[in-house]
């Protein structure tokens, strides 16, 4: 973010504050909109770690289990259950890379800016 953020123009800001922008008006309006694909990026990171952790599940009810700790007692059975734990494996999969496909330009786009080679 901060690198994204850092390549934003100063002329822009410049030019928005001899136009009579305030701070917050230069913020949404201009500064906002360029790192869009910065803020995509770092969503998915973060929905990503949220999506595969298996820290908050233990704290929670037996109602309350989430995926991955569904599959690491699926995969504590051993051999005989593997077949189910491969399926929940590939359903956990899913909506990570369906958030992957769908901002994918955007992702590309921040790394482009961030000068990730990829």
């Amino acid at each position: 973010m901060k690198q994204f953020m850092e390549g934003i123009p100063d002329s822009t800001l410049e030019s928005a504050r001899i136009d009579g922008a305030g701070i917050f008006t230069i913020y949404w309006r201009i500064v906002m909109p360029q790192a869009k694909p910065a803020w995509i990026t770092l969503i998915i990171f973060a929905f990503q770690a949220l999506w595969s952790s298996e820290g908050g599940s233990l704290i929670m009810t037996e109602q309350m289990k989430v995926l991955p700790t569904t599959i690491k007692q699926i995969a504590s059975y051993g051999l005989a259950r593997s077949d189910i734990g491969a399926a929940a494996t590939v359903v956990l999969m899913v909506p990570p890379m369906l958030v992957f496909i769908v901002s994918q330009s955007n992702i590309m786009e921040t790394m482009q800016h961030s000068g990730i080679k990829g």
